[in-house]
């Protein structure tokens, strides 16, 4: 993933491997989406190395002397997939809240943003609202609605906080950002 605001150039790439066919009926649909999710907390020119292909090259010259690698525990890379997936299935859905967030994740609010906090550097608050602008951002690309529609589909209640969101996070109105892709 690269991302490119004004002058400034940002990087990250998530490497991972996987069967074929899992859950999703795409080929790698699984292994595919995960290292989405990696790249999503991943810093700015880091390389996020899921577990399984850290074991298939594990070895003395596979060491990160620079600290741009991002390594997860399987257990780590297992709640990262659950809470990702409960971002998937909710994030069009303006109700979806922190509540919400902690009763799907069958976890209490403390221990959700202190495991959110320490896997993705985000609170499960702003982690949501990340997730929704990015899904609002493949609406835009694949959509031709206008900023009204896409503000609702994305789960955002208000046109002119995800507005105020979007350019915060993307240096653009939301507006400009159609106007670019068009």
């Amino acid at each position: 993933m690269q991302r490119i605001h004004g002058d400034t150039f940002t990087f990250k790439l998530a490497v991972n491997s996987g069967e074929p066919v899992e859950k999703s009926n795409q080929i790698f649909g699984d292994t595919i989406h995960f290292a989405d999710n990696m790249c999503f907390i991943a810093g700015n020119f880091q390389i996020a190395v899921s577990s399984s292909v850290k074991e298939l090259v594990a070895n003395d010259s596979f060491s990160d002397k620079s600290g741009n690698l991002l390594t997860l525990k399987p257990q780590d890379e297992n709640l990262l997939q659950l809470l990702f997936s409960k971002l998937e299935e909710n994030w069009h859905n303006a109700d979806f809240d922190i509540t919400n967030y902690c009763h799907s994740t069958a976890m209490s609010t403390s221990q959700l943003y202190r495991k959110t906090i320490s896997l993705t550097g985000l609170s499960p608050n702003i982690l949501l609202k990340e997730f929704r602008l990015e899904k609002a951002k493949e609406l835009m690309k694949k959509q031709h609605y206008n900023i009204a529609q896409i503000t609702f589909d994305s789960g955002f209640a208000s046109a002119s906080y995800f507005t105020k969101c979007f350019k915060k996070k993307y240096g653009l109105l939301p507006m400009a950002y159609l106007e670019l892709l068009h």
